[in-house]
């Protein structure tokens, strides 16, 4: 829809191809019990694939991992992970197991207005190396208003540069 906006696709054959456009929630999106049945699946499902005598046991701190990391690359991230950590780890998986990068963003979307606004700023300020007056603009705030939600959300300018 966008390349149709931007005139670089037509929009006839748009609507010829979007039939039956299909909007399904992220995994995240789904909740943790999801998340908790497909783990499930995925680790009956690879102990038979890669032949392997026992079944992945996940510690508690492991699984707690695993469910609230957000899984930018859905359903498929978490079957990778889940082959990933029979063919990495011997016996039960426990939080240094996991790998890195899910560790670092073992943190579920915040609803939270507060926590949106806060990521926003953050991403804006980043955007503009720091720049109040160009991030304000950016944002469609005054400065003033730029600063103390900066302070409201304990966020200094060295942060951004």
């Amino acid at each position: 829809m966008q390349l149709c906006k931007d005139g670089e696709f037509r929009w006839d054959l748009f609507y010829r191809l979007n039939v039956a456009p299909l909007e399904l929630p992220s995994l995240q999106e789904r909740g943790k019990e999801e998340i908790k049945e497909l783990m499930r699946f995925f680790i009956k499902q690879k102990k038979e694939t890669l032949k392997k005598s026992a079944e992945l046991e996940l510690s508690k701190e492991a699984k707690k991992l695993l469910l609230n990391y957000g899984y930018p690359g859905n359903i498929r991230e978490l079957e990778n992970l889940i082959e990933r950590l029979y063919v990495f780890t011997e016996g039960e998986v426990s939080a240094k197991d996991i790998p890195q990068f899910v560790k670092q963003n073992d943190n579920e979307k915040s609803l939270s207005l507060d926590d949106t606004e806060k990521q926003h700023i953050e991403y804006v300020m980043d955007l503009y190396n720091g720049n109040q007056s160009r991030s304000a603009e950016a944002l469609g705030i005054v400065v003033n208003t730029l600063k103390s939600k900066l302070d409201k959300y304990g966020l200094v300018r060295e942060d951004f540069l």
